[in-house]
């Protein structure tokens, strides 16, 4: 049986996430301006995400992609989970190859 979070602790750590995502840094700089490891970045956003009470996703939920339509691109930048922010420009063509190169990492899985 998996115990709970110190309440306190969830809401620092879901605060936390939430200046992560409004950022434009890294996860290892965040983590250092934040003076927390990675590992505790990681295993948190994991366990928040998991976590229905906190707006994360059931089990059944896929965690996989959501579809998006591209019209025009214009510096497009693509933020992943991970943190690594893509900056591709206005190539639209190159915008596509990313995304085809995300998706066919997503359905084989991490290396």
């Amino acid at each position: 049986m998996s115990r709970r979070p110190d309440p306190l602790k969830r809401q620092q750590w879901l605060e936390r996430i939430a200046r992560f995502r409004r950022s434009e840094l890294t996860v290892a700089e965040f983590c250092e301006s934040e003076a927390v490891s990675a590992a505790s970045f990681y295993q948190w956003r994991r366990r928040l995400r998991d976590d229905p009470a906190a707006g994360g996703s059931s089990p059944d939920a896929s965690p996989g992609f959501q579809p998006v339509l591209v019209t025009a691109a214009h510096g497009s930048r693509l933020r992943l989970p991970s943190g690594v922010v893509l900056e591709i420009g206005d190539d639209l063509q190159a915008l596509e190859l990313v995304l085809d190169r995300l998706l066919a990492a997503e359905e084989t899985g991490p290396c």
